[in-house]
This record gives C-alpha cells, sequence and structure tokens, in this order.
C-alpha cells in the first residue's frame, strides 16, 4: 500500500543495501538521513567481533549474553545462549591482547540447545560465577538448567540435583540475597497467561507461575513463591532485585508483558507485598527492566522497556510524524517517602522503540549511567537500528546511535558490558539474531573508542555478604579539576535482566585522578568500610571486613584442556 511506513522503510534499506540510498530513492519515499543524526558527538565504536574471534562459530538466532570472568584470571569472558536447537552454549574465553579462544565444544555447555535467556551469580560462595538458562519463551514449558561452575570454564549440569527441574516457560531471572543469609537466592519469571482472554489464545497453566527459590546452602533450593505472595500471575518478561527504600532488605521488580508491573516491597521474614499502584510504576506492556542509580542522587531508580511497539510507529517517529501508540519505555525516578515520579518526557525517552534486550553502562566514563537498546521484532521486516542514549548528567538522555555508529540493524538481543580490552573503558557485546529459523545474525563486539578520562574499577569479594557481593553499594566521592564534588553510586549486580554486565564495577572520574572518599556498604554484615585517597587508572579489590584497597593485575589463564 503506497501509505504503508514499513514498506516505505523496507525500499530504504533496499536502496541502502545496494549502495543507492539516499540518491535513487523516490524523493515521495525517501526517509532522510536528518531524522536519524545525534546531536551529541560520540566517539565512533568498531566493531570488531571477527578480530577478536567471536564469530568462528557462524550466525545464531536469538540469545542471552553474559561478559563476566567465568575462568578467574580476572579478565571478562563472553557466555552466550541461542535459541538454534543445534546449537549448545558458547563460551569465548578471554586471553587479553583483545583476542577470545572458542571454549565450547565440552561437556556442560555443547548440549545446552534452545536457550534464550541466562543469568548468572556464585550461588554456592566458591569464588566462581555459575548461570542458570532459561527456555520455554512464547511456547510451553520447559526444563531450565542450572549450571555449576567447576573453576577452570568447565560446566556441571546440577538441575536436577538442585531441585530446579521443574518446567517452566520463562525468559528471564534475577539473583538476590532476600533475606540477607549470604546465599544467592533465584527469582525465575513464568509466562503465565490467565483465564481472562488476555492472553491471546493462550491457556493457563499453573507451572508458569513465577517462582522464588531460596537458596539452602546445601546445593540445593526450594521454591517459596506462593508463602511469599510473588506468583504474580502474569505473564512476566522480566525482573530486577533492589533496596529502593533503603531499609537493609532487597525489594522486587517485576516486569509483565500483559498487566502492570509489579513491585514487591520486602517486608522480612520471607513476605513481599505489592506496592507498585500505590508508589505509580504499573506501566504495561513491559519488558526487559532495572534498577539503577541514573542521577547520583544515592536512590534507585527504575528503567522498564516496552515491546508492544510497531514498525510503523518507529518509521512515523523518525519522519516525525504524530505517534498515536502512548507506548514508551519509562523511567521511574525515586523521590524518596513519596515513591516514584514519572520521567520519561522530560528526560528524553518517551518515544517509541522496541527493545529486547537492553542495558547499562557508563559508556564515556562520565559518572553518569548510558543506555543501549538492542530493537526489532519477531516479523523479518522489523528491522530498525539499534539505539544508544547518552546520560546528560541525569537531567537528559541524548540519542547517540548515529555518532557512536553503534546502530546495527539486526535483531539485538543479549546486550552486555565489560572492559573487556582492560583499557579502562566499557565495551559493548550484541548478541544478535532472530527468534525464527532464517533471521540469523552474527554477533557484534562494539570496541569502546574511549575518551581521554580517567576511571576506577572495583572488584568486591563477600566473606559473610554473598561472595559475590550482590547488593552490595558503592558510594564514591570525586572533586574535579575545578574544586567541585560529586559523588556516584553503585550498586553491584544492578544490570538489565535482558543481559549480564561485569560485576567488576567500572566507575567513570572524568578529570579526577583519585575518589577522595571511597565507601562499601555489605548488606549481610550490614557494616561499611571507608577509604580514602583512593588512586584512579586501575582495578582494585576489596574484600569484606579487611583493611585496605588491594591493586589488581591481569594474568590470562593457559587455554583449557578439552
Amino acid at each position: 500500500m503506497p501509505g504503508d511506513l514499513r514498506i516505505r522503510w523496507l525500499l530504504n534499506i533496499a536502496y541502502m543495501t545496494v549502495g543507492e540510498y539516499p540518491e535513487k530513492v523516490p524523493a515521495k519515499y525517501l526517509v532522510p538521513i536528518e531524522g536519524f543524526q545525534s546531536k551529541i558527538k560520540a566517539g565512533r565504536f568498531a566493531n570488531v567481533a571477527t578480530t577478536a574471534g567471536l564469530t568462528v562459530r557462524g550466525p545464531n538466532s536469538a540469545g542471552g549474553s553474559i561478559f563476566d570472568d567465568f575462568t578467574g584470571d580476572g579478565l571478562p569472558d563472553l557466555l552466550s545462549t541461542s535459541l538454534d536447537a543445534d546449537r549448545g552454549a558458547s563460551l569465548f574465553v578471554n586471553r587479553g591482547g583483545g583476542k577470545f579462544s572458542d571454549q565450547s565444544n565440552q561437556p556442560g555447555l555443547v548440549d545446552q540447545i534452545y536457550t534464550l535467556n541466562l543469568a548468572r551469580a556464585d550461588f554456592d560462595n566458591d569464588g566462581d560465577l555459575d548461570v542458570v538458562l532459561l527456555r520455554g519463551a512464547w511456547d510451553r514449558p520447559m526444563r531450565l538448567s542450572l549450571l555449576r561452575n567447576q573453576g577452570d570454564g568447565k560446566f556441571d549440569d546440577v538441575t536436577l540435583t538442585s531441585g530446579l527441574a521443574g518446567p517452566i516457560s520463562s525468559e528471564a531471572a534475577a539473583w538476590g540475597d532476600y533475606d540477607n543469609d549470604g546465599l544467592v537466592d533465584l527469582f525465575v519469571c513464568g509466562e503465565y497467561f490467565p483465564p481472562d482472554g488476555a492472553g491471546d489464545g493462550f491457556r493457563p497453566d499453573p507451572r508458569n507461575r513465577c517462582r522464588r527459590y531460596r537458596n539452602r546452602g546445601d546445593g540445593t533450593f526450594v521454591d517459596v513463591a506462593a508463602d511469599a505472595g510473588v506468583e504474580n500471575l502474569h505473564s512476566a518478561k522480566g525482573a530486577a532485585w533492589g533496596d529502593y527504600d533503603e531499609d537493609g532488605r532487597l525489594d522486587l521488580f517485576v516486569s509483565n508483558m500483559d498487566g502492570p508491573c509489579r513491585l514487591y516491597h520486602n517486608e522480612g521474614r520471607g513476605k513481599f507485598r505489592d506496592v507498585a499502584a500505590s508508589l505509580d510504576v504499573t506501566a504495561d506492556s513491559g519488558f526487559a527492566c532495572w534498577f539503577w542509580d541514573y542521577d547520583n542522587d544515592g536512590r534507585l531508580d527504575l528503567f522498564v522497556s516496552s515491546k508492544a511497539v510497531s514498525l510503523a510507529e518507529e518509521v512515523a517517529f523518525a519522519l516525525k510524524m504524530p505517534v498515536e501508540t502512548p507506548i514508551h519505555p519509562r523511567l521511574y525516578r525515586n523521590v524518596g517517602a513519596k515513591g516514584f515520579r514519572d520521567v520519561t518526557a522530560e528526560v528524553g525517552l518517551d518515544r517509541p522503540t522496541s527493545p529486547m534486550g537492553c542495558n547499562l553502562g557508563d559508556v564515556d566514563n562520565d559518572g553518569f549511567l548510558d543506555i543501549y537498546i538492542g530493537t526489532g521484532g519477531m516479523a523479518f521486516s522489523h528491522l530498525v537500528p539499534n539505539l544508544m542514549f547518552e546520560n546528560m548528567e541525569g537531567r537528559r538522555f541524548e540519542d547517540v546511535t548515529m555518532s557512536s555508529g553503534t546502530g546495527h540493524l539486526q535483531k539485538g538481543h543479549g546486550i552486555t558490558f565489560a572492559d573487556y580490552d582492560d583499557d579502562g573503558d566499557l565495551d559493548l557485546f550484541v548478541e544478535a539474531g532472530g527468534a525464527v529459523p532464517g533471521d540469523g545474525a552474527y554477533n557484534i563486539l562494539f570496541r569502546n573508542p574511549g575518551n581521554g578520562r580517567h576511571w576506577l574499577k572495583i572488584n568486591l569479594v563477600g566473606t559473610r555478604t554473598n561472595r559475590s557481593a550482590l547488593g552490595a553499594k558503592i558510594r564514591a566521592d570525586v572533586i574535579g579539576a575545578d574544586g567541585s564534588k560529586r559523588s556516584i553510586y553503585r550498586t553491584v549486580g544492578n544490570n538489565s535482566s535482558f543481559g549480564g554486565n561485569s560485576l567488576v564495577e567500572l566507575l567513570g572520574l572524568r578529570d579526577s585522578t583519585t575518589v577522595a572518599e571511597l565507601e562499601v556498604s555489605w548488606p549481610t554484615s550490614k557494616t561499611k568500610q571507608i577509604f580514602h585517597d583512593v588512586a584512579g587508572d586501575r582495578t582494585i579489590e576489596i574484600v569484606e571486613g579487611a583493611e585496605g584497597v588491594k591493586a589488581v593485575t591481569h594474568s590470562p589463564v593457559p587455554s583449557i584442556r578439552p
């Protein structure tokens, strides 16, 4: 149809493919490039996946990714999954020097097929990151997999013995120590469609109620969701733990596709209460989500992406045409005792986007967390650029997609940040590819071009708190060259429900070469450690209860034996 914006958009892509855009595009069908240009100049990220060794397995379907240290050498490795029925999980071990080696063909990984997403944590506190793999999304209940890291990049499937083998349709899970006993617990999103017609023909299946597994500390888990009041009874697409009211207990946010979001306040003693309505965080059509402190005021805010956006709506926005849908990402600012306030419009995020994977990271080392969104839809035709938004000191987000060169067109799923080349800035991995056969793509590794600013990377080690320090809080006070003082806040493990960033926290310091005061708050021991005049431009380790900070150097491990 002549007025179909989808066809108009795909026509422009076709001309781009043959190198004839925009000159040869008929004027009445042209989508001008001006609609995508960035107001802010960001450094240009280069896709180095091929030279880094990340494409040796060929194109893949949709999947998840984690960018973290699975081999214990201090360098972030890449663990990714795929919906392909003939491809297991992929482990690319970081060898240093900007290179990875494929160590996927081993027991524990090669048979982990048809996996859309995954989440990591050290559930047994042995110092090695373990992972849970999610399956069955949009389909039927399937078994998830819990893989225990042996410590050398090899994994044992301990699903059956752990008590996590019950089938469930899921594409998201979140680890967090809700009872502060030093053991990370697990919340698994279930895609439960209630019997009220909202499920578009899907029948309600009691197996798809959300689950909250309490870690018993002996390698086993028990589902206590019903007693806790967090079964949800909606189609949950994302979940995140965060202590939004600073009472020392982790609360739980759940993003639902078919109904309002939930914010479960942790009442203590294993009980939770949904306070989403009273705190005004009830966005519907939700997808990936996270807690974060986007404005560095010391309080955790909420970001919720929305998937219910059409290609035509995204093209209309680019053409500066009216967009009828009210559906868009939601940024809820924590305003303390009054709850949250929807600031989506005032910060510039009130626009139609189609996130699948998305995540947060300080890509320009200014101390404020930026956003990257992997876009697309189930249909082949739903191809739009991925999006990068730069956080302008907590006041506004600017689209820097075009100037950064990160607007890849392929479907974007697992989005993850880590400093893979150990040069002090965050690089970006994108698990690319669609969810249906024939829509595969090669994965992407965008190398950060650098920004000349100072930084500090912090690795926390829990002793009474869980070993990987999930939920521990960091406050860094820095003094700029002009004498101005500001604070940077981070919570370990706070990242997207559809992507796994490194647990090593990178703080961008701008022109400050030291952190004047560094405070770490540990949730289980309820203690604080304070350090003064901590030198920047290096990686440090802080152990709960120990004196001083330890400088960290990295020595890549030898190749894993087959």
